[in-house]
């Protein structure tokens, strides 16, 4: 989100002549990404040149696809109950998240199932 309100989109490639926009705007992506990164996180990117290839890094380390964590992800969803010490606010936003890591695994969350939670 901070990248976008800063109007800088890492997707666009690396062009092959070097132009001064699009490497200010990779370095200023850079920094924005490596300085909310802790020293353990930013030594599994160190050898990244880009901006881009920083995001694939840590999106190939971090998301969670594989059809473990699509299960886990589901259970979780599907047992979980509102705690006594949680507000109604508290436990909407549980349940809102929950639902939005099934949607981002890939898996559907009916309106029903999440109303119901």
């Amino acid at each position: 989100m901070c990248l976008k309100g800063k109007g800088i989109d890492i997707s666009i490639p690396k062009p092959e002549i070097n132009s001064t926009e699009w490497l200010k705007n990779d370095g200023m992506a850079m920094f924005i990404i490596t300085s909310s990164m802790d020293f353990k996180q930013i030594t599994l990117i160190e050898n990244c040149e880009t901006a881009k290839e920083i995001m694939e890094k840590l999106e190939s380390i971090y998301e969670q696809k594989s059809e473990l964590c699509k299960m886990l992800i589901h259970e979780k969803f599907y047992q979980y109950k509102m705690s006594e010490n949680d507000s109604v606010a508290q436990h909407i936003s549980k349940v809102e998240n929950l639902a939005k890591q099934l949607k981002e695994s890939g898996e559907s969350v009916s309106e029903m199932a999440i109303i119901t939670k």
